[in-house]
């Protein structure tokens, strides 16, 4: 039996958010990666967390910084990932993450 809808990355991003409780407010497809939009510092720890990958942060000039996780839906081969989170420029990344930033 075929799905539906196929299963795409953000398919894939959500059923993971959902297997691990991660929130996030919307998630988008764009030229096959799934790009979750969170709320903050604490989505992309968790999300962390949950899958791995490598984190990046690139300030704005406002006061403002974009932070980024670059992961897969699953640690070894699931779709690509890149979830998005917004924070001010005084924010620190948890520590128990901080090895992940490059």
């Amino acid at each position: 039996m075929q799905p539906i809808r196929p299963l795409g990355p953000a398919l894939k991003a959500e059923a993971s958010a959902d297997t691990h409780a991660l929130f996030y407010y919307r998630i988008a497809e764009h030229d096959g990666v799934a790009h979750v939009f969170t709320t903050g510092l604490p989505d992309l720890e968790a999300w962390y967390i949950a899958l791995g990958g490598r984190i990046t942060h690139q300030d704005d000039g406002s006061g403002l910084t974009h932070w980024t996780l670059t992961t897969r839906t699953d640690r070894t081969s699931g779709a690509p990932v890149v979830v998005h989170a917004p924070a001010l420029v005084t924010d620190q990344i948890d520590a128990d993450c901080a090895h992940a930033v490059a």
